[in-house]
């Protein structure tokens, strides 16, 4: 009896505890938003460093990473880039690959197909996919290098 008591009372218990409906992160340091504060180029794949003189990165980029969705944000869009867009990406050992690239507009997604789009290169992708060395990843500072860029983070949170 005082068995089935215990029992009861436990199951109450967790009941009425709150539960969380956030997924676990994934990912390790890479989830959080993190602020783009650099932009380094290399004219040809086949330069040995990355240049000094450094893209201007336009206003406040963020890119925002859970699970297995980037969003890219720009509170400053142009003309080819409206501010807002996700990508689905895939994370492995010291790799980080773009796979789909959506332009976000009122509510929907399209998928960006053209792989010579230049709509996304203020953000530091080129394409409509990315491939990505990680350099750098610690709880507060990203450094990815593609072929040709060099791309430096703060994170945010």
């Amino acid at each position: 009896m005082r068995h089935s008591i215990f029992i009861l009372c436990a199951a109450a218990l967790l009941l009425l505890l709150p539960t969380a409906c956030d997924k676990m992160p994934e990912n390790g340091d890479l989830d959080g938003q993190w602020q783009l504060t650099g932009m380094y180029s290399k004219r040809e794949a086949t330069d040995a460093t990355y240049s000094i003189d450094a893209h201007k990165v336009p206003g406040d980029i963020t890119w925002n990473v859970q699970l297995k969705l980037l969003q890219i944000v720009s509170k400053e869009p142009d003309n080819a880039f409206n501010g807002n867009a996700f990508a689905r990406f895939t994370y492995a050992g010291d790799r980080l690959t773009i796979d789909q690239l959506y332009i976000s507009a009122h509510g929907r997604d399209s998928l960006v197909t053209d792989p010579a789009t230049h709509a996304f290169e203020s953000t530091g992708i080129r394409s409509n996919t990315a491939d990505f060395r990680i350099q750098r990843l610690t709880g507060s500072q990203l450094i990815l290098c593609s072929a040709l860029d060099s791309l430096v983070f703060r994170k945010l949170h």
